[in-house]
Formats: structure tokens, C-alpha cells, sequence
């Protein structure tokens, strides 16, 4: 279930910043589908507005469970790491860097891809800074 709170507070985020998730109650073979994982950290950068040719992804897979996967682009990175053992949890961090990057919506997909059950949010949002 969404914070709603946290998530309504910031519902479009003027400059950037970044945003932490914990995740509790995935789903189980969510959390070790490495191509699962890649296409949800591949949306997420699209939506807020990365180049499709400009992504570059890397990830590791743990032996026996869990795995670790970010995804670059110049508008923004996300990383998630996964722990099935602990809780079928994970964490979401994502950093943006676009003016009119919608962090909001990016984040309840990547949530939506876990199937998580339990949700602790910690955004870090930037205001606009005038230099004049």
C-alpha cells in the first residue's frame, strides 16, 4: 500500500532529487528476475525522459538469492538491490535530475513491478534556487 501522504506531499517535483524506497512483501520471483528488473529500471528512466539509446544498465546476480541492478542515463539514475531471504524486500534509489520530472508516478511503477505489499518512502527533493 502507497504512503499517500508522502506521495501527495510531492506530487510533481520541480528540480530534481532523490528518492529512497524500502520494500517489504514482494513478490518472490520478481525480486530474482534479472530481465524483469532491467525493463522496470529501463521504464522508469524513460518516463522521466531519458534517450532510449542513451542507458546504460549493469547488474549482479547473488548466489544463492538477491541481486543488485542500476540504470544510468543524463536525466536520471535508479539502482535496486533485492533481498527475498529478509522479508522478500528491496530498495528503490532514484536520482533526477530533469525540471519537470514526474518522480511520483516513476516511483509507484517501479513499486507496481515488485508487487510489494509495505512501502517506507524518503524523499530528498530539490526546490528551484534562484541565482539572481
Amino acid at each position: 500500500m502507497l504512503h499517500s501522504a508522502v506521495l501527495e506531499a510531492h506530487p510533481h517535483v520541480a528540480a530534481g532529487g532523490r528518492w529512497v524506497v524500502e520494500l517489504y512483501g514482494c513478490n518472490g520471483r520478481a525480486l530474482e528476475d534479472l530481465d524483469l528488473i532491467r525493463e522496470a529500471l529501463r521504464r522508469a528512466l524513460l518516463d522521466l525522459g531519458a534517450d532510449p539509446n542513451g542507458i546504460q544498465y549493469l547488474a549482479h546476480k547473488f548466489e544463492p538469492q538477491g541481486l543488485s541492478a542500476t540504470a544510468m542515463s543524463s536525466v536520471a539514475m535508479v539502482t535496486m538491490h533485492t533481498w527475498p531471504e529478509d522479508h522478500r524486500s528491496a530498495t528503490i534509489d532514484l536520482y533526477f535530475y530533469c525540471a519537470d520530472a514526474d518522480a511520483r508516478r516513476t516511483i509507484k511503477q517501479l513499486i507496481a513491478a515488485l508487487g510489494a505489499s509495505q512501502e517506507v518512502h524518503h524523499p530528498r527533493l530539490r526546490e528551484l534556487c534562484s541565482t539572481t
